[in-house]
């Protein structure tokens, strides 16, 4: 993977982006860490965001800012209001999954499809 430049003189992205929730921080921190010891590039709340900034805006600068995202999957980030449209940024680039742009971490036992059910996503379990 490796950082990759971007046409027309735009800066470098990062390789991943972990997306969690707070209750999953030192799962993420983990990752990230595992991640940065094996030579990729990575963009976590915790080391890269300012305190007092607009969360929001920062997320989806960040989201778009890498090459992949990689959410922490537990029940908490299923049932996290903020979530979505975080890993929403690599499934719109990818939606078949085919580039592997959207690469979950499970890290606590959930069900993604009841989960996502419950918060009136599509099931094509129904």
């Amino acid at each position: 993977m490796g950082e990759v430049e971007k046409p027309e003189g735009k800066p470098t992205m990062k390789d991943f982006f972990v997306s969690y929730t707070i209750a999953d921080e030192s799962a993420a921190e983990w990752v990230a860490y595992e991640l940065e010891d094996a030579g990729y590039s990575v963009t976590l709340m915790k080391w890269d965001f300012s305190a007092g900034s607009n969360f929001v805006i920062d997320m989806q600068r960040a989201a778009d800012a890498c090459e992949r995202i990689l959410p922490i999957l537990s029940p908490n980030y299923l049932q996290s209001a903020f979530t979505q449209p975080e890993w929403a940024v690599a499934f719109g680039k990818d939606p078949t999954g085919a580039n592997g742009l959207l690469i979950p971490v499970r890290v606590k036992q959930c069900d993604i499809i009841e989960q996502n059910s419950r918060a009136g996503a599509p099931d094509d379990q129904r």
